[in-house]
């Protein structure tokens, strides 16, 4: 599945400040509906990169046209898909592709195993970049998401992440 390409811009910001921030986007924004009651939902992304960590000094070095790899889950919600994504940069512009993993394939995958063709065109897109470049799982990310969404446009998201480990 192709996601819409957009533009993306990261920030840090105070904790102190989040208060201030969610009162100024509650007035053009409402939460993702597939947050839990407290307004969030945990996510888990396992990256992968070669032996030379290339697609992590890319990014470090901000190269303007990036990719990254990963297998991305919902922990604290056992019915949701598991995700292959590709996530793309050229200059400002984020390109990301995804298709949900058969139960039995993202292990195989994560264990270096050939599951063969999966048969959509953004699961096989993130197989042939797996074997073209030789990665291999390096980090496992995991992280509470607070997601909002415009209700002006469809294209607008404001992503709050905290308790990453």
């Amino acid at each position: 599945m192709q996601i819409p390409a957009r533009r993306e811009f990261k920030y840090l910001v105070p904790q102190r400040e989040l208060p201030a921030l969610r009162r100024f986007i509650e007035g053009v924004c409402v939460r993702d509906g597939h947050a839990g009651a407290d307004g969030t939902y945990r996510l888990r992304s396992l990256y992968f990169d070669d032996a030379r960590c290339s697609l992590f000094q890319a990014k470090e070095r901000e190269a303007s046209q990036r990719f990254n790899v990963r297998i991305r889950s919902y922990p604290d919600t056992p019915s949701a898909p598991v995700f292959a994504e590709i996530k793309g940069r050229v200059g400002d512009i984020i390109r990301k592709t995804r298709g949900p993993l058969p139960p039995d394939a993202w292990a195989r995958i994560v264990a270096g195993e050939a599951p063969g063709a999966l048969g959509s065109p953004g699961l096989d897109n993130f197989l042939a970049r797996v074997y073209r470049h030789d990665l291999r799982p390096v980090v496992l990310l995991q992280y509470r998401r607070e997601a909002w969404m415009s209700r002006l446009e469809e294209y607008g998201r404001l992503s709050i992440d905290t308790e990453i480990v």
